[in-house]
């Protein structure tokens, strides 16, 4: 805008009508609008300076040191113009500059200021006087330069600033001087009210810990100007012993204020001030800085902290005052260290007061004596809190362990507050040891000694576990091989007892023999208390005691128990086979059997003794499934008299629906037994039908003739059709139906090959009561319609009869007879009439009980030093695939790398000679290292933070010594870490033996009690073994004595048959 465009129409101000230098030299904040094209008001700090005429210089801020962004020269031709209440405009040469005050009043002081400066300047020819600030940039600008201030303008502003700065440094000092002379403008008490600290002077224990008053801390400016604050502190730990000497450490929770923090607040009467609380934490303070006072001209007492980044500067008004902030200080800064120590340990107790009385005497005797007191008087105050006293001491074990765990946990207190201090209290650590530790044992044992026949299992087991988690709690510190012995000791004799009393339950149970209603079916109480045992052995064996204990042994005592269950089983049935409600919960007890042998599997596999082995679940089936065998074959001889009088009439007269099936299940209750029971004991009725209904067969084919044949035909296929209804209601295999087909066939009969065929079919129905002699009579009983048959067919049939005995008996059989086995063998409730044809059967006789132990046992040592050996293995260092960031994934997913682990890290390399490793990984920062599962050959490391990093190898072997040498190395690292608590060795003690064995002679007789037993029950196995180990063979079907008419007993044949009675 050029100097024609101002005209008389603008508004001039008149000239003020007094002014002086001191009214002239104006400064203060002013808003200034920007000239760019998005205008926006920006706050600056203007100056008026003179220098050759006038001049207005402006600031970013008021520092002293800042330096000016642009100055304008108040000449004659610049024009002021006034807009709204706050704003106004002057007008340069080239330039119009906009600026707004904080008010009317102050815009009003600055225009009249600025109207005369320019009225009296020097009227020169120029714009304005110009001079780069840097003095190096020397380019022209176009249009308005101010923002180039000339050398001399900035000289002068920098001479204004600091005097204007120095003439408030003095009047500060003034205030400072009568702020330190007279008393704090705040009541201490006003302050500690409004933080909730107003009864601080009742409460001793929090006054020692506390120390507060007015303090003056440095500004953050260069000029050292020290302001008043209020400062407070109060620690964990006493700050001053003198007030009151506890052995308790203050925790947060405690107080609503940071522990171990310098807090301080403005020096005002004002609520909002007070809650503006800033904090100095100690814990990061370096030192403390005591100054010199001689050599300063401050009026005060100065102390320093030093937080390593920044220092504190702080003022006291007294020398005491000093040396009290700073012995506070000291010893906020002592336990901070203490409670955020490098160990990691969390101190609970201040150990202080322990600390000046061991400290206090220069003698050892003495010093040993008074902290012996000291202690004694530690235990004697927890016996009376307690109230144990010698009467009451050892009539309750949770009460002792209850007592005993105060003076443990009392114990690890101290020897934790010993080992955080500088240096460590080795000297007071055995003190505790010898007192508290000995205590400890010595309560333990002499509680044992009087009590140790009394205890319950349960009583043992609490023993045991506090035991073991009072060793782990001293791990670290102490070492004391008798807490072993104690725990391994009890776990021996609280195994033993529960051998024994499980035996003694399971005797007791088997006598009453009595059945309860469980889920709709009838169970044997004997089962629920086995299956109760059996749950008292699982809480027993938990993961805190496994490595304690002895698993071959264990396991051994396991299998004993179920053992004789199963014998005291086997001897109850015996004696109750006319107790069918007895028999039925017998058999439905398979179920709960069942559960308890998946428990004791799932304790295997807890313990590890299941790799590489036959399923113990498997075996106890197995073994049960033996005995229920029997107990069926009892059930099913209940009715047999009645069953076998059904076929005193001949094959046309006989009723298999009404008089057989019908009073079968009526009889047997099949209804209350389980499926599977159902099954065994429809196809055992199946059996015995087969032979009765041949029998008659047979009887009939004497008087056959086409018209009879017919009949016999046509029955014999509806009775076959009712059997075949009646299996498929069981739900059981129409198989033995073939024995109906068989008589079928043998009636039509013309070729010497179809006999041939049609014999050998029946000789594998019905095994060794189908002989040479059957077949003759069969023939016999077909002369009246057949021709006379040669003696070469009859030789035939006699060697096929043969050659089939010595097949089954050599187990060297046809296909057909092969499969048919296979058949029976697949159901593990198998009549006893099918263990006859089979000697080499799984399930032959009780005698396999025995062999079948020593099987397990041999498997579970081989499997435990298989595994114990694979444990050991691990790898170091080799090739391993590791998988590559999903953003690297480009064409590979894997990188082939050479990975090394040495000295707590992983180290991986592009080979093996590569001297520079490509990255590394702190073992100390895995948090898991886990093998995949549908995977087998990779695993993965978890780290903190959440990265994840993903490698594979060639075998699940090599992942595994992989993930070995891995958490090997960080258990080394951290046993490193961890040896910086060097445990102290129990020294040589009175007390030798932590828990004696006073069960060694009662376990020793037990064992040959337990000796007996086997050799009586293996006894009785061989009074019942079944017809399998008997060298007489059964009667022959088709022989006069088997025939129906003829004799009063058939079922007594039969039994003889099967082996299970005497002729």
């Amino acid at each position: 805008m050029s100097e024609s465009q101002f005209d008389g129409t603008k508004f001039r101000l008149s000239q003020p009508e007094s002014f002086n230098n001191k009214n002239l030299k104006l400064q203060g904040w002013l808003k200034k609008k920007s000239p760019a094209i998005l205008k926006g008001w920006q706050k600056r700090f203007f100056m008026l300076i003179e220098n050759e005429g006038y001049k207005l210089v402006y600031f970013d801020d008021d520092k002293t040191n800042s330096k000016p962004k642009g100055a304008f020269e108040l000449s004659n031709n610049i024009f002021i113009e006034q807009a709204g209440e706050e704003e106004f405009t002057i007008r340069f040469p080239g330039r119009n500059l906009e600026l707004k005050a904080k008010s009317g009043d102050e815009r009003q002081k600055w225009v009249e200021t600025i109207e005369f400066c320019k009225s009296i300047g020097k009227n020169s020819q120029r714009k304005y006087l110009s001079v780069d600030l840097n003095d190096n940039d020397l380019s022209k600008s176009k249009g308005s330069t101010h923002k180039k201030v000339d050398l001399s303008t900035t000289q002068i502003v920098q001479i204004e600033k600091e005097k204007i700065e120095n003439q408030r440094f003095q009047s500060h000092k003034e205030i400072q001087k009568k702020s330190i002379i007279l008393s704090s403008q705040l009541e201490d008490s006003y302050i500690l009210e409004f933080l909730g600290l107003q009864q601080l002077n009742q409460n001793s224990k929090l006054k020692s810990r506390t120390i507060f008053g007015s303090l003056s801390k440095r500004s953050k400016t260069k000029m050292k100007i020290y302001k008043q604050k209020w400062f407070i502190l109060i620690s964990s730990k006493p700050l001053f012993p003198e007030i009151q000497e506890d052995e308790e450490i203050l925790q947060q929770q405690d107080i609503n204020l940071e522990l171990d923090t310098l807090i301080y607040i403005n020096q005002k009467v004002n609520e909002k001030l007070i809650k503006r609380k800033a904090y100095i934490k100690l814990q990061n303070c370096k030192e403390i800085i005591i100054k010199n006072m001689q050599k300063s001209s401050d009026h005060g007492f100065i102390f320093k902290l030093n937080m390593g980044d920044q220092i504190y500067s702080l003022m006291a008004n007294s020398e005491n005052d000093r040396m009290r902030w700073q012995h506070a200080l000291n010893e906020s800064m002592n336990t901070c260290k203490e409670i955020n120590n490098k160990l990691n340990l969390n101190i609970l107790k201040n150990i202080n007061p322990i600390i000046r009385i061991y400290d206090m005497e220069s003698s050892l005797p003495i010093r040993r004596q008074k902290i012996k007191e000291k202690l004694q008087s530690d235990i004697e105050r927890i016996e009376l809190e307690q109230s144990i006293n010698n009467q009451n001491r050892y009539l309750n074990l949770q009460d002792l362990l209850c007592y005993l765990k105060l003076i443990s946990q009392d114990m690890i207190k101290s020897i934790e507050g010993c080992l955080v201090k500088d240096p460590q209290r080795q000297d007071i650590i055995q003190e505790y040891i010898e007192i508290h530790h000995e205590k400890v044992c010595q309560n333990i044992s002499e509680f044992w000694n009087i009590n140790n026949k009394y205890l319950s299992l349960n009583e043992i087991k609490e023993l045991v576990t506090w035991l073991f988690d009072y060793q782990q709690l001293i791990i670290n510190y102490i070492k004391d091989d008798r807490i072993k012995q104690g725990i391994n000791t009890l776990l021996q004799i609280c195994i033993s007892r529960w051998k024994t009393q499980s035996e003694k339950k399971i005797v007791a149970q088997f006598e009453q023999c009595q059945t309860i209603k469980a889920k709709n079916t009838i169970k044997t109480t004997c089962v629920f208390e086995l299956f109760d045992t059996v749950q008292e052995i699982e809480r027993l064996i938990n993961l805190k005691l496994k490595s304690y204990l002895k698993i071959n042994e264990l396991f051994k005592i396991i299998k004993s128990v179920l053992w004789y269950y199963l014998e005291q089983l086997y001897d109850c049935v015996e004696e109750q086979t006319e107790n069918q409600e007895f028999l039925i919960g017998v058999c439905n007890d398979v179920e709960i059997v069942k559960e308890i042998a998946n428990k004791i599997e799932s304790i295997a596999e807890m313990l590890q003794e299941n790799k590489k082995q036959e399923k113990i679940k498997q075996k106890i089936l197995q073994k049960y499934n033996e005995v229920l065998e029997f107990v069926e074959q009892q059930i099913y001889n209940l009715t047999l008299n009645e069953l076998t009088q059904q076929f005193q009439v001949s094959l046309l007269e006989i009723e298999i629906r009404s008089r057989i099936f019908e009073l079968f299940e009526g009889n047997v209750q099949l209804i209350k037994l389980t499926e599977q029971t159902q099954q065994t004991l429809v196809e055992m009725l199946i059996q015995t039908l087969n032979y009765h209904y041949f029998n008659i067969f047979l009887n009939e084919l004497d008087k056959v003739n086409s018209y009879k044949r017919k009949q016999i035909e046509s029955k014999i296929k509806q009775d076959k059709q009712v059997v075949s209804e009646f299996l498929k209601k069981y739900h059981v295999s129409n198989a033995k139906l073939e024995t109906f087909d068989l008589m079928i066939q043998l009636l039509n009969c013309e070729k010497d090959s179809e006999y041939v065929q049609t014999f050998r079919g029946l000789k594998y129905q019905f095994g060794r009561c189908f002989t040479v002699n059957t077949v003759k009579v069969i023939i016999g009983h077909l002369k009246t319609r057949k021709s006379e048959i040669n003696q070469n067919s009859l030789d035939q049939f006699d060697q096929l009869i043969k050659n089939i005995d010595d097949e089954q008996e050599n187990g060297e059989s046809t296909q057909d007879l092969k499969s048919q086995l296979m058949e029976f063998g697949q159901n593990q409730f198998e009549p006893l009439v099918l263990q006859k044809q089979d000697s080499n059967s799984s399930r032959t006789s009780r005698t396999s009980m025995s062999k079948s132990k020593v099987n397990i046992e041999e498997l579970i040592s081989k499997s435990q030093a298989q595994s114990v050996q694979l444990d050991n293995m691990s790898i170091s260092e080799g090739y391993v695939y590791k998988k590559k960031a999903k953003q690297q994934k480009l064409v590979k997913k894997w990188d082939h790398r050479y990975v090394r682990i040495r000295k707590g890290y992983i180290y991986w390399y592009v080979d093996e000679k590569s001297w520079k490793c490509q990255n590394k990984l702190n073992v100390q920062d895995i948090l898991e290292v886990e093998g995949k599962q549908n995977k087998q050959n990779k695993f993965i490391l978890k780290m903190k933070g959440g990265k994840i990093y993903e490698f594979k190898v060639d075998t699940q072997e090599e992942r595994n010594m992989w993930m070995n040498g891995i958490m090997n190395e960080k258990r080394q690292q951290e046993d490193v870490f961890n040896s910086k608590i060097e445990a102290q060795q129990v020294q040589t003690s009175l007390l030798n033996v932590l828990i004696k064995n006073y069960d060694e002679e009662i376990i020793t007789n037990k064992n040959n009690n337990n000796n007996n037993n086997n050799n009586k029950f293996n006894n009785q196995q061989r009074k019942t073994t079944l017809i399998i180990q008997q060298k007489e063979y059964p009667l022959e079907l088709g022989q006069t004595n088997l025939k129906i008419k003829k004799t009063s007993n058939c079922w007594t044949s039969f039994m003889v048959c099967l082996g299970l009675s005497k002729g």
